[in-house]
């Protein structure tokens, strides 16, 4: 499921906020930071009434990941200040927003005017408030000083009883690049659980000897219509053990008919320290 947030932006937050530029995006932190974000009220939880999620259950359940891409408006240190400045004032540790990723792409920019693509991983224990902060227009005020243009935000939700994989990193290696493939499956939610966990069952000498480290699988929310939509997320310790493992003849094997067509896939690394990340 994609979050459209290339409709205008209201003209307005509730503290009456329209300053284009570095002094609206400084208007916007303060705003954020006393808790004005929509018309309605409050940026964070709002009241139960209507609450739940598009399909009619409750909400809070399980695990979201919403992807975030775009291009940068800025060089990536003047990019860094707004985010960590951004992340400093709006962060609510109840909202369940557990986990914030910052990704560069590889090779990494290395900033000037439009710093690059960046990839955010943010994972929530909490739907409804997810989708309230996308949809919240001081949200949305601050993508549109942050990104170049609209980013692209997917939310998926982690697959139940698809294999997860946790490897300790390789002592001595501090790298990590991490693998976003993504595609719509050819079979249906449970067959195609079957055809991943052998995957990842047949290969799991491999995956210890290439530096594979971490392996999460997401689909699409059932409210979406396309429960089939796939998302795996890999982290390695090298670059070099990646392509072994990814190049290995029972890994071609079993990705060959797992996907209707040739999968979207990209690479990442973190970005620095500096960033503000959970």
């Amino acid at each position: 499921m994609s979050i459209n947030v290339n409709s205008p932006l209201r003209s307005a937050l509730r503290c009456g906020i329209a300053v284009p530029g570095l002094l609206g995006a400084m208007a916007l932190i303060g705003a954020l930071a006393l808790g004005c974000g929509t018309d309605d009220g409050p940026t964070g939880p709002a009241s139960d009434a209507g609450a739940g999620t598009a399909d009619g259950s409750a909400g809070g359940a399980g695990v979201s990941l919403a992807t975030i891409r775009g291009s940068l408006a800025a060089s990536l240190d003047d990019s860094r200040a707004f985010h960590n400045m951004i992340v400093a004032a709006g962060r609510d540790p109840e909202n369940g927003n557990f986990s914030h990723q910052v990704l560069l792409p590889v090779p990494a920019a290395t900033g000037g005017p439009g710093g690059g693509d960046i990839l955010v991983l943010e994972r929530w224990n909490n739907f409804d408030n997810m989708m309230r902060t996308y949809g919240d227009p001081g949200f949305q005020m601050a993508f549109a000083h942050f990104f170049g243009a609209p980013p692209t935000i997917t939310v998926l939700q982690l697959a139940e009883g698809y294999t997860e994989v946790m490897l300790p990193a390789p002592a001595g290696v501090d790298t990590r690049f991490t693998f976003v493939v993504g595609g719509t499956l050819s079979a249906d939610v449970g067959a195609s659980r079957t055809v991943h966990n052998d995957m990842v069952a047949s290969t799991a000498e491999l995956a210890r000897t290439s530096g594979y480290l971490t392996h999460e699988a997401f689909l699409g929310p059932a409210m979406s219509g396309d429960p089939r939509q796939f998302l795996g997320i890999d982290s390695f310790a090298t670059l070099e053990g990646a392509m072994s493992y990814f190049g290995s003849p029972t890994f071609q094997a079993g990705i060959a008919t797992f996907f209707t067509g040739p999968p979207e896939s990209s690479v990442w690394t973190p970005a620095p320290a500096e960033w503000a990340t959970w």
